[in-house]
């Protein structure tokens, strides 16, 4: 962000950052350094499910954010499977791995390691300026079975009947 700030402080203060849920300390310092900065920071503590796909739903672009420590690249946030069933834009900031694997093949999503500020800065100048010149953009096109709760009840099942040497249909 600061890197946005300096390049263009009129983009940056064009940016709402939202965040809901639990923070640490540490994550508290970062975001306490966008204090004095144009960028709109919106913090929220624990909300309630509905509130967070509500917000989800509405948001331009969707966050996932990992660092690029030792072991990241195994790191599968629960939220991204959320991420995808709303259907909009995804920024994946993380380093290549389980995260990146899964967003394979996701229409909207975007993808940066950590160290890629440049990259990450362009993208976010990039969807200001288109943001300013269209209307909202429309829910992304999408459906990968292999997310689809059927398709996967169904290939568990095949498993389990792999497993337990039964066919289908009762026994």
């Amino acid at each position: 962000m600061s890197a946005l700030c300096r390049q263009s402080p009129e983009a940056a203060a064009r940016l709402e950052l939202v965040l809901a849920g639990r923070r640490t300390a540490d994550q508290q310092r970062m975001l306490a350094r966008l204090l004095g900065t144009p960028v709109n920071v919106v913090e929220h503590n624990y909300l309630a499910h509905d509130v967070v796909l509500d917000l989800m739903r509405s948001a331009d672009v969707l966050c996932a954010l990992l660092t690029d420590a030792p072991g990241a690249e195994r790191v599968l946030p629960g939220k991204i499977f959320e991420y995808m069933a709303c259907r909009r834009p995804i920024l994946a900031i993380a380093p290549p791995g389980d995260l990146w694997q899964v967003l394979e093949g996701y229409p909207a999503v975007h993808r940066y390691e950590p160290s890629d500020v440049g990259g990450i800065t362009a993208f976010l100048t990039r969807r200001l300026r288109e943001r300013d010149s269209s209307a909202t953009e429309p829910p992304v096109v999408w459906n990968d079975p292999r997310y689809n709760r059927r398709e996967q009840a169904r290939t568990l099942a095949g498993l389990l009947s792999d497993i337990t040497g039964s066919g289908p249909g009762p026994h």
